[in-house]
C-alpha cells in the first residue's frame, strides 16, 4: 500500500481556508484525484478489487457527493454501483422526504437504490443504536448482493466481492479524535476512522466539508438538510459546533488536517504494533475464532505465555485483541484485568458487549455466549445429580458420568505377581508425570506414592465411594500424611467452582483421597484377593482451558 500519496493530499489541504467557504466559485483540488489516490493507495487487495460498491447515503451533502464521485470512478474502473438509505423514521414528513431524494437522485443517475427499514424503538443511546443498525442492515444488503450476483444461469460462480463505501470526511476524523481523546485513549483510539477497513471504505477520508460542498455547488449536486445535525443535545454536534471553531480561533488556522494527518501517523504505529501482536499470537499466545452465532469473533490465549509479556506489551496486546472482538472498555477497566492473568485461579469481568474470563492455563475474551464455560453452565443447569450426591462403586464394570467427568470401573478379581493383599496397601496410583503439565487439577507429579502412607487399617468398614462435594471435607495427598480443606486444596489448583461442584471424587469417609484427573488417569484400589482399576475422562473439552 503506497501512502505517500496520502500524506502528500493531506498537506495540500488549504488550511488557511475560512471555516465555512459554500459558495466559493471553485474547490481548490480536484476531490475526484483524492478519491481515486486514496483508492489506488490501498492496492491490491483493496475497494479497487471489488465487483460491486453498496454506497451508503443518507440524502445529505456528504454521502450525495460521494455517490456521485462513486458513480464515476466505478465507470472508471468497472465497478457496479449500488445504493442503500437506512430509514429510521425519526424525524417524520423529514425522514420521509429524505428517503424519496434519495431515491430520485438514484433513479437520475441510473443507480440501483434499497430503502432498507432501520426504525428505532425508544430507548437511551439512540445515535449509537442507529448506527449499530446501519451497520447490520448493510452487511446484510451486501451479503445478499454477493449471492445474488453469484449466480450465473442454473450455474453458481464465486461469490461477487462487494465493499461498502461510507461518507466520512476530515472533519468526521478530527470530530473523532478530539472525542476519543476527550473521553481517555491509547495509540490506537487516536488513529481515528480507518480510511479503509474490510468491508468498509470512506473515499472522503482526505477531504474537508468546506471543500465537498464547494464541490457540491459547482457540480450542481443537489441534498437536503439533517436538521438534527444542528443538534446541541448530542456530544459530536457539540465539538463540531462549539470546539472546533473554538480550536481555529486559538491556533490561528484550520487544525482538521494537522489531526488527519497525525491519525494516520498513528495508523501506521497502529499498523506495526498489530503486525508484532499477531506474531506474537502465532507463536502460541493465542487465536481468535469464530463466534456461535456466527457474528464477530472470540479469543482464547495462552494465560501463561501473556504472563511473559511486560506491562506495557501486556496492555498494548490486550487492548487489541478487545477491539478486534468489539469489547472496548475504558481505560479505567481495562488496567485492572492486567492483574488477573498473575496466578492460576479462575475468575471473571462483565465487559461492554461481552466478558473476559481467566482459567488455570487460558484466558476467554468475546460475547457470553462463545463463553467456554457457556456449553457446561447449560449442560450442569439441565443435569440432575445422584441423592446425596453419591455414585456406589458395587458394581463393576459400570460407568458413571456428570457433566464434566466420566468414571469407569473395572474389576479384576486375583492379583498378579509383585501385588500385596491388605487393606494397609490400599492405593496405587498409575499414571506418568508427563500427564501432569497443568490444568484444573493438582499436579502430583512431584509427589511420591508409598503405598504405607495412606493407612486405613482400623477403618476398614469404610468403603471407598465416589461422590460430590457438599462442604467441609478435607483432601489428603496421596504420600502425605497431611490432609487440608479439599475446598482450599481445589481453589488453589485453579478449579472455577462450576467444575468444583461436578467433579466425582473418591472418599473415604469424610476424607477425599483423589481427584480424578485428565488424559486417562487410572487409580489401583487393591482388597484382599482382588484390585479394581478406575478409569476416568473430561467430558465437554474443557480440560485444557
Amino acid at each position: 500500500m503506497n501512502r505517500l500519496k496520502l500524506f502528500g493530499d493531506m498537506l495540500r489541504i488549504p488550511s488557511d481556508a475560512p471555516e465555512q467557504d459554500m459558495g466559493s466559485a471553485g474547490s481548490a483540488r480536484d476531490l475526484l484525484s483524492l478519491a481515486r489516490n486514496l483508492l489506488e493507495a490501498y492496492q491490491p487487495n483493496g475497494p479497487l478489487q471489488a465487483d460491486i460498491w453498496l454506497v451508503s447515503i443518507s440524502g445529505g451533502l456528504d454521502s450525495m457527493v460521494m455517490l456521485r464521485i462513486l458513480d464515476r470512478l466505478g465507470r472508471e474502473f468497472g465497478i457496479r454501483v449500488v445504493a442503500a438509505h437506512c430509514c429510521h423514521a425519526l424525524r417524520g414528513k423529514e425522514s420521509e422526504r429524505d428517503a424519496r431524494h434519495c431515491s430520485e437522485i438514484c433513479s437520475e443517475l441510473d443507480i440501483e437504490c434499497h430503502l432498507l427499514d432501520c426504525e428505532l424503538g425508544k430507548g437511551a443511546a439512540l445515535q449509537e443504536r442507529a448506527r449499530n443498525l446501519r451497520k447490520d442492515s448493510l452487511l446484510d444488503l451486501a451479503s445478499g448482493l454477493s449471492c445474488t450476483e453469484a449466480k450465473s444461469g442454473t450455474a453458481l460462480s464465486p461469490s461477487s466481492v462487494v465493499w461498502i463505501a461510507t461518507a466520512h470526511h476530515l472533519d468526521d476524523q478530527a470530530e473523532t479524535v478530539l472525542f476519543r481523546l476527550l473521553r481517555g485513549t491509547g495509540p490506537a483510539g487516536l488513529k481515528g476512522i480507518s480510511m479503509v477497513d474490510k468491508p468498509y471504505f470512506r473515499p472522503l477520508m482526505t477531504m474537508t466539508r468546506s471543500e465537498i460542498g464547494n464541490w457540491a455547488k459547482q457540480q450542481g449536486v443537489s441534498w437536503v438538510e439533517d436538521s438534527s445535525n444542528e443538534s446541541l443535545d448530542y456530544t459530536r454536534n457539540r465539538l463540531r459546533c462549539t470546539l472546533l471553531p473554538e480550536c481555529r480561533k486559538i491556533m490561528g488556522f484550520d487544525s482538521k488536517s494537522a489531526i488527519g494527518l497525525m491519525a494516520m501517523e498513528m495508523a501506521g504505529w497502529e499498523s506495526i504494533v498489530r503486525e508484532w501482536v499477531h506474531r506474537f499470537l502465532a507463536e502460541g499466545g493465542g487465536d481468535f475464532r469464530q463466534s456461535v452465532t456466527g457474528a464477530g469473533v472470540f479469543f482464547l490465549g495462552d494465560r501463561r505465555k501473556f504472563q511473559s509479556l511486560s506491562s506495557d506489551r501486556l496492555f498494548i496486546a490486550l487492548s487489541l485483541i478487545l477491539s478486534e472482538t468489539a469489547i472496548n472498555p475504558s481505560r479505567a477497566a481495562l488496567i485492572p484485568l492486567l492483574g488477573h492473568f498473575n496466578g492460576r485461579d479462575s475468575k471473571s469481568a462483565d465487559l461492554p458487549g461481552g466478558i473476559m474470563e481467566f482459567y488455570p492455563r487460558k484466558f476467554f475474551v468475546g460475547r457470553c455466549e462463545d463463553s467456554p464455560m457457556a456449553a457446561l453452565k447449560k449442560a450442569i443447569s439441565d443435569w440432575k445429580p445422584p441423592a446425596g450426591g453419591r455414585f456406589m462403586i458395587s458394581e463393576m464394570g459400570m460407568k458413571f458420568s456428570t457433566p464434566v467427568m466420566e468414571i469407569e470401573i473395572l474389576e479384576r478379581v486375583g492379583l498378579v505377581e509383585g501385588e500385596s493383599s491388605g487393606i494397609d496397601h490400599f492405593m496405587d496410583l498409575v499414571r506418568k508425570p508427563s500427564e501432569f503439565d497443568g490444568s484444573f487439577f493438582p499436579d502430583f507429579s512431584g509427589h511420591s506414592c508409598d503405598k504405607n502412607s495412606l493407612d486405613v487399617s482400623e477403618n476398614i468398614s469404610l468403603m471407598p465411594e465416589f461422590r460430590l462435594r457438599s462442604g467441609g471435607e478435607y483432601f489428603c495427598f496421596l504420600g502425605r500424611e497431611v490432609s487440608r480443606p479439599l475446598k482450599k486444596e481445589m481453589m488453589d489448583s485453579g478449579l472455577p467452582r462450576l467444575v468444583r461442584d461436578s467433579i466425582p471424587l473418591l472418599f473415604i469417609g469424610n476424607m477425599a483421597v483423589w481427584i480424578p484427573g485428565s488424559r486417562g488417569w487410572s487409580l489401583k484400589i487393591i482388597f484382599p484377593g482382588k484390585s479394581w482399576t478406575i478409569k476416568a475422562r473430561t467430558l465437554g473439552g474443557w480440560n485444557g482451558l
